[in-house]
């Protein structure tokens, strides 16, 4: 009878696929947000303290994004308008940069509505357009410096109460 074969990398995982790291980072955190999504719905939030890292600032968008999602879930998505605000939050959140496709899912919003807010992000140096490497059809956004550090403050300068200290007062 012959010796049982011993499963090798290529037989478990199949066939190997190439990544580059920009492609490892931007798995690594889409992990991350789907670990915070099902951290989000179990109800389980984490706390920020007042001298907010960047870590916490992103928490802070993170969570703004959500209520704002919340919200559209109870009213008309049309008396909050706002989908350059919310782009900006999902690129900050996400610290990556993300096709147009993927940021009008994101926000919720029509294709073409997304591009308009970029091109008027864009205008104000906010986020910058990135052609992709291997498909000219695909155009990424990615959240400039000053974008991001004009969110830094506002995130900073946010009043910040969290859920479980409402009540301790």
């Amino acid at each position: 009878m012959p010796e049982p074969k011993l499963p090798n990398e290529d037989d478990a995982a199949g066939p190997k696929i190439a990544l580059s790291e920009s492609d490892v980072r931007d798995a690594a955190r889409l992990l991350q947000l789907f670990a915070v999504a099902i951290d989000d719905q179990a109800g389980i939030s984490a706390g920020a303290g007042s001298g907010a890292g960047r870590p916490d600032l992103i928490l802070r968008a993170r969570i703004i994004l959500n209520s704002r999602r919340q919200r559209g879930r109870y009213f008309n998505r049309a008396m909050f308008g706002e989908p350059g605000w919310d782009i900006l939050l999902v690129l900050y959140v996400m610290q990556s940069r993300q096709s147009i496709g993927q940021l009008a899912k994101w926000i919720e919003t029509p294709l073409s509505t997304a591009v308009r807010w970029i091109d008027y992000l864009a205008k104000e140096r906010l986020v910058e357009r990135e052609p992709h490497p291997n498909d000219k059809r695909v155009m990424f956004i990615r959240l400039l410096e000053r974008g991001r550090s004009l969110l830094d403050d506002y995130l900073s300068g946010t009043p910040w109460d969290h859920p479980q200290d409402a009540g301790a007062s």
